[in-house]
């Protein structure tokens, strides 16, 4: 038995918190590389995923059946609150969006995800095809503040999820992409319900071109925080960030391991899991339900999980 089918029958029977830290205990992020399988995994929402173990998160998604739990809760229990399009800005090789399919096909709405990699959108493509999506939009290309051409650092290694925009060029790894706006690919749409963003530091220029779609639709946020890429990669500050949301009024909550809590920017904590959500100020009264998911779910082992 080879240590990729050991975790998968070990974590099964095991809630989250507990089942992450046991798989990398059985098996390494290497020992799937060398491992180098193929698979076919069903996810918990109930779809199928296709990937190889000598990618992490496709490996990580191997065992488990989803990658990043706390995301795939909150934002079922953001449709069962408010109906409208799930919108994916960085949807790498599909982890997280196999599951906002599903979620989406429940609630008869459309999930529109936007990835640049050429290799990736192939993964998201592939997948959609193999579960027969009808529901679900795939663009292949960079989302940022503004339309027009940008350049691109490509994955390395083993993680898909490591490229991100930047002004340099003529550089071994670099690639031009075409860059489109939310506002613009989300203007036709009837209304948009969340947007889960993870683009390795440009979260802010991705937001600040969809701020004519964030006021009229006023959307939950679910948004990758590194104050580093923010900066290094983004030009951007922790501040700057935080004032550009409480000026559209949404408040950020830092998404912890067990619940959401709100980020104080006067006394930021560097959290490992670096994800926040950003409510609409008039939609607070929903936090409360958010939190307790999290809570909820981090006991669920996932074994038969439903769409409730």
């Amino acid at each position: 038995m080879n240590k990729f089918i050991k975790a998968q029958i070990i974590c099964k029977y095991l809630p989250p918190i507990i089942s992450q830290y046991i798989r990398d205990k059985v098996i390494s992020t290497k020992d799937g590389e060398l491992l180098s399988l193929n698979f076919k995994k069903k996810a918990i929402t109930g779809s199928y995923f296709i990937g190889n173990t000598n990618d992490f998160h496709a490996l990580k998604f191997g065992v488990h059946g989803y990658f990043d739990w706390r995301n795939v809760v909150l934002v079922n229990e953001i449709l069962k609150l408010t109906k409208g399009t799930i919108v994916e800005v960085g949807a790498n090789i599909g982890t997280e969006t196999i599951c906002f399919a599903d979620i989406a096909a429940k609630q008869n709405i459309q999930l529109i995800a936007f990835e640049p990699v050429p290799k990736n959108f192939e993964a998201l493509v592939k997948i959609s095809d193999e579960n027969n999506f009808s529901n679900v939009k795939i663009i292949n290309q960079i989302v940022s503040d503004k339309k027009g051409f940008s350049y691109f650092k490509m994955p390395t290694g083993n993680d898909s999820g490591s490229g991100f925009i930047t002004t340099t060029s003529g550089k071994e790894g670099f690639e031009e992409f075409k860059v489109t706006t939310l506002n613009y690919e989300l203007a036709n749409e009837m209304k948009n319900a969340v947007f889960v963003i993870d683009v390795e530091g440009f979260e802010f220029n991705v937001l600040l071109g969809g701020t004519n779609i964030i006021k009229k639709d006023r959307p939950f946020l679910i948004v990758e925080v590194n104050k580093n890429y923010l900066e290094k990669r983004g030009g951007t500050t922790l501040e700057k960030f935080n004032d550009f949301l409480l000026e559209l009024d949404y408040i950020p909550f830092y998404i912890n391991k067990l619940n959401i809590k709100q980020v104080d920017i006067l006394d930021f904590k560097v959290k490992p899991n670096k994800n926040w959500i950003c409510i609409p100020r008039e939609k607070l009264l929903f936090k409360k339900k958010l939190s307790n998911s999290i809570f909820l779910n981090a006991l669920n082992p996932f074994i038969n999980y439903k769409i409730l």
